[in-house]
């Protein structure tokens, strides 16, 4: 199973209360560390959209997010997710969603896309403010585009995460939320509109469903719970069946529960290229939104999620560069198994660079590239001992726990219960050593894409690609954060959104560096977005 984050975002971001759906189909671009979300996936993620793929192989999920966010890999094993142009442009919509939407403002919940012939079927979700919304569609030749808009599908209360199912030839879409329940409709494979009326499947406050068939039975997922507020979230993912795709389903029973292990909050179903996709909430990294990849079985006659505790991608290449010392991690070509592992100044070379692997419980190996060996306790429990490398192995020694502190991180074995530290070596060639719990500089380390964009939030690997300029912490907050802007200029505003995409707070970016109060905002997920005369970027946060 691979977990992604989705601050990308892909459907990586919750909708509040009012629309409790969590735009699970994202980003999913994601940082993903566990406590990271690389953009091996997670980057951005809420509301995932089902996996498909593109004309040339690549492996794409759509999400929640400003014009549509989308996200990319190479290969099935999504050890390379990147962030892929979105199919509107950031800041604009369809002028049909403003006779529809009150207060619409481009930001476009848990969209589902389908191929028919030679065409890509995009759906997507329009809400603001109050309940009125929408489902619109664009289709391409190419999940790169271009996208041309075809207009309104639905619009309701209840209008926002089409699924799409394609059943013997026939194309259906099941579509709502916790204001009147789920609906379906059958739709043209042509026009991609609806050519059927609307049949109710499931009422009361229930959200976010998801089709498939098995045999004689079709399956309908959807949640019931509310998400959407991390750890808090009370979400919990269902699944019932029927002889007939327009139901009654019956038999309802639990798929995913509330909490299992490092998982929490779990919505959004999605089942595409024979991959199961949904987004949670981490356990063990404060709540941040991820994106889990996995399979999916089959036991007496019902469906069962693959895999158990979580498989993280492997993140792109790091480096990491120890606050106290000002050095890098460096395996300094060193090859022979319990070789100390060095420090050594700014440099691209491989022997800098990292991959994060996660194996679970929050826990990740970190590889060197240049020599293959695993950064290593070497089972040494005294302060001050090296930490040493090793070849691939199981043991816990090779584990690493990767905690936030502040806007840096710090590193613990898992085995040794030691933290990785700079020891205030400051010469090249210098031995890292362990020290205990401390808060020391020498005990704090950055996060550096292998690119140069530093990693701002552990769990949140799409915030590197997509926003990699901005800091906040902390995250969550209890009613203040600083945000930092590395490369202020001074024409920057700042713009507060709920999940709904809802200006709650507008300001100018007064510094580099600047407290922001929001103690008057209720508790749950925002999105921060900076705009300047150059760009825009966004950045989710959590006001507990």
């Amino acid at each position: 199973m691979k977990d992604l984050n989705f601050d990308f975002q892909s459907k990586v971001l919750c909708i509040g209360n009012t629309f409790s759906a969590c735009l699970s189909r994202i980003f999913i671009l994601l940082f993903f560390l566990g406590a990271f979300a690389t953009a091996n996936a997670q980057a951005p993620s809420h509301d995932p959209s089902t996996m498909i793929r593109n004309n040339d192989g690549r492996y794409w999920i759509f999400t929640t997010g400003d014009g549509v966010w989308a996200m990319s890999s190479s290969n099935s094993n999504f050890s390379d997710w990147r962030p892929e142009p979105t199919p509107f442009a950031p800041g604009t919509w369809p002028g049909w969603i403003n006779n529809y939407v009150d207060g619409f403002g481009g930001f476009f919940w848990a969209p589902d896309v389908i191929k028919i012939g030679n065409t890509y079927y995009l759906y997507y979700s329009c809400a603001g403010n109050g309940a009125p919304a929408a489902i619109g569609l664009a289709t391409a030749p190419d999940l790169n585009g271009p996208w041309t808009d075809r207009g309104m599908v639905v619009a309701g209360n209840n209008a926002i995460d089409p699924a799409l199912y394609m059943d013997n030839g026939r194309l259906w879409m099941s579509w709502g939320n916790w204001q009147t329940g789920l609906d379906i409709c059958e739709l043209s494979t042509s026009t991609g509109k609806r050519i059927s009326g609307i049949t109710h499947l499931v009422g009361g406050n229930v959200e976010g469903p998801g089709l498939i068939r098995n045999g004689n039975y079709y399956y309908l997922f959807y949640q019931r719970g509310l998400c959407c507020n991390g750890l808090n979230s009370s979400y919990y993912m269902v699944v019932a069946r029927s002889t007939s795709i327009t139901g009654p389903y019956t038999e309802e029973r639990t798929f995913l529960p509330n909490r299992s292990g490092n998982q929490h909050g779990p919505g959004h179903f999605g089942y595409g290229e024979g991959k199961l996709t949904y987004h949670y909430y981490a356990v063990n990294d404060n709540g941040n939104a991820k994106l889990a990849v996995t399979t999916l079985g089959w036991s007496n006659g019902w469906p069962v999620a693959g895999g158990s505790g979580g498989w993280e991608a492997p993140s792109t290449n790091y480096r990491l560069r120890n606050v106290g010392t000002g050095l890098f991690l460096d395996g300094m070509g060193r090859t022979t198994n319990g070789d100390a592992c060095g420090q050594y100044a700014n440099t691209t070379h491989p022997n800098a660079q990292w991959q994060l692997i996660d194996v679970g419980n929050g826990y990740r190996q970190l590889r060197n590239v240049g020599t293959g060996l695993f950064l290593d306790g070497m089972g040494r429990t005294a302060n001050g001992d090296d930490c040493g490398m090793w070849a691939n192995t199981t043991h816990q020694n090779s584990h690493w726990s990767i905690q936030q502190y502040g806007s840096n991180v710090r590193i613990q074995n898992r085995a040794t219960g030691l933290f990785l530290d700079g020891m205030g070596r400051s010469a090249n060639g210098d031995n890292v050593g362990q020290y205990a719990n401390t808060t020391h500089p020498n005990a704090q380390w950055q996060l550096v894409s292998a690119t140069g964009a530093r990693i701002v939030d552990v769990g949140d690997e799409v915030a590197e690609q997509i926003g990699a300029e901005i800091r906040l912490y902390p995250n969550p907050t209890d009613g203040y954060f600083t945000l930092e802007i590395p490369d202020f200029k001074g024409n920057e505003t700042i713009r507060i959104l709920d999940i709904m995409g809802k200006e709650m707070m507008k300001l100018d970016a007064l510094e580099q560096t600047q407290e922001i109060n929001i103690s008057d905002l209720t508790p749950g997920q925002y999105i921060l977005q900076l705009n300047s005369n150059e760009k825009s970027l966004v950045r989710k946060f959590i006001k507990q």
